[in-house]
């Protein structure tokens, strides 16, 4: 993809996109998955020159109504806490019960990927040698086979037969996709999240797509990894999303 035309709030955009099916009114309708995560209540979202913002369509309209004014008055800047964020918790709570928070910064591999180290001991998961996962990483091997077959692509570390690091596509739409990483304890700070991150940003950026890596401010481990790896700092993403949200749909149906 050719990305001299996009700025950053193009880049915020496609990031949603990513995450969440969004309708022709701007609102959220679910998560891009095909698991039942709830989907997010609020997203708002800060580039360094303009903020934007969802909200769940699921909201009722006066909820809707208050979350945007105050929207409206939060300042553009990536650094300055948000003025309102408890405000948007509290009157996503009283519509939903508990919700979740994530304060996070999204980066972008905007230009093309360095070629991988092309090592033996990096391989591609896929249904036939998806026993490597069996070890660290059953939960793979669960869901009727939905994580091998439409998280795609997955590349794993082997260290004696089995998996130790994976990168995957943990959501994506036809212009983007966002990554997850993990690896065992026993064989972190060995280089493995930055090899398999590497082929897997490889694999997205030539299919087409763009690589996008989204992870909470505090997690200084990924975002050294983000660098490293030459992805670039898009903005930073308030998401609230109510944990029974699926419960409540359910109940109101």
């Amino acid at each position: 993809m050719q990305t001299k035309d996009l700025d950053d709030l193009d880049l915020m955009r496609i990031h949603f996109r990513n995450e969440y099916v969004i309708n022709n009114l701007g609102r959220i309708e679910k998560t891009n998955h095909w698991s039942s995560v709830p989907a997010a209540a609020l997203l708002f979202g800060r580039t360094t020159t303009t903020n934007h913002w969802h909200f769940g369509n699921f909201l009722s309209s006066n909820t809707r109504y208050l979350l945007n004014e105050n929207c409206r008055q939060e300042p553009l800047d990536l650094d300055s806490p948000l003025i309102f964020k408890d405000t948007y918790t509290e009157l996503i709570d009283n519509e939903f019960g508990d919700c979740e928070v994530f304060d996070s910064w999204v980066f972008c591999q905007k230009t093309p990927p360095s070629k991988p180290e092309n090592k033996a001991s990096i391989v591609q998961i896929v249904t036939e040698n998806s026993h490597l996962l069996n070890k660290h990483f059953p939960a793979m091997n669960r869901y009727e086979g939905k994580v091998i077959t439409q998280d795609t692509p997955i590349f794993a570390e082997i260290v004696d037969y089995h998996a130790v690091s994976v990168c995957n596509s943990a959501r994506q739409s036809d212009l983007g996709a966002e990554c997850y990483i993990a690896t065992t304890e026993a064989h972190r700070n060995l280089g493995y999240a930055k090899n398999v991150t590497k082929h897997w940003a490889k694999a997205i950026y030539n299919s087409g797509k763009l690589p996008f890596l989204n992870t909470t401010v505090d997690n200084d481990a990924t975002i050294k990894l983000a660098n490293t790896l030459g992805f670039a700092l898009v903005g930073r993403v308030l998401r609230v999303s109510p944990r029974n949200y699926s419960e409540f749909i359910t109940t109101n149906a």
